[in-house]
């Protein structure tokens, strides 16, 4: 973790992640209060430097506990028992080595990545390279969402309308673009790149 005062989303969900990993209730360490949402956790670190942003010196608490500690003796002790008892534990680094080995795409992803293949597929066979050919927009959406249900069993005419929408952008190298006919449909075709 960084040496930075304040920690970015990103550093607190991972920060999060690991300290539930380790086995910590998502309750203030301190009370035991139970969280009723997210704006109620505060990460506080058990040396009270702030810039010491390593997962052994977080712990969850509430407002009140996190201003009260600098004052209580009692919470400080228990703080630093805490962070000799984390320091002694190996959770960090098999927390880390275990996010290594997950190198493998999601179920969702994979879909997401085929359906997305699937769709490019299909525009390029119905308007080849080179071809002044244009395919309705309704039609592409509606037969690629049943080809990648068919495909994959898996696919919504909005996230197919996400992937047109990616190789319609106006992205210099977007194979295609979408326009309006004469009679007020819209289409896709190939896009007329300058050579």
């Amino acid at each position: 973790m960084s040496k930075r005062l304040h920690l970015t989303p990103n550093q607190r969900r991972q920060l999060t992640d690991i300290i539930l990993a380790r086995g910590d209730e998502y309750c203030c360490f301190y009370c035991h209060y139970d969280f009723k949402n997210v704006r109620e956790c505060w990460l506080e670190h058990l040396d009270d430097d702030r810039t010491h942003n390593e997962p052994d010196n977080i712990v969850f608490t509430c407002r009140n506990c996190n201003v009260k500690k600098q004052h209580d003796h009692v919470m400080r002790m228990k703080a630093e028992e805490k962070l000799r008892h984390n320091e002694s534990l190996e959770y960090v680094r098999d927390w880390i080595e275990l996010q290594k080995l997950q190198k493998e795409p999601s179920e969702a992803v994979a879909i997401n990545l085929s359906n997305c293949e699937i769709t490019e597929q299909w525009l390029n066979e119905k308007i080849p390279l080179g071809s002044t050919k244009t395919v309705l927009l309704k039609t592409a959406l509606d037969t690629i969402t049943f080809e990648c249900k068919d495909r994959t069993g898996h696919g919504s005419q909005q996230s197919i309308r996400y992937y047109i929408d990616y190789l319609t952008s106006s992205a210099p190298k977007a194979p295609f673009e979408i326009f309006k006919g004469e009679d007020n449909k819209r289409y896709i075709r190939r896009k007329q790149h300058d050579n």
